[in-house]
């Protein structure tokens, strides 16, 4: 099974990346968990991991207002998971399994190359 997102999910997710990228350097964002794998149900909310330049606490609740807002538009949960470009570059980040599972299982929805990127 693979990644099957419904069109609100595509466009909270578009939405997403543009207000983030508006405010912040954004260096990607990765789907993950049931919805990536193809194994969510109705239930399912979408896991998305969100790599910026740098992050503080005061970013990072402007992020999950953010996901919450577009959550009630479209009628759907993203939970996100924030990281700085320090983090996933540290030693320490690189070898939990939490993130080996992000790179493994991940689908990069975003990224600084559009070729990258899935279509809606």
């Amino acid at each position: 099974m693979g990644m099957t997102l419904l069109k609100n999910e595509k466009d909270a997710l578009t939405d997403l990346k543009e207000e983030i990228s508006k405010k912040y350097k954004l260096l990607w964002m990765k789907l993950i968990g049931s919805k990536a794998r193809g194994d969510f149900d109705e239930e399912s909310d979408i896991d998305i991991v969100i790599a910026l330049e740098n992050t503080d606490w005061d970013i990072e609740r402007d992020i999950f207002e953010t996901c919450f807002y577009l959550g009630l538009k479209y009628d759907i949960v993203i939970s996100p998971i924030i990281y700085s470009e320090k983090d996933i570059n540290d030693t320490f980040t690189l070898i939990t399994p939490f993130y080996r599972t992000v790179e493994s299982e991940g689908i990069l929805i975003s990224s600084p190359n559009p070729d990258l990127e899935i279509s809606k």
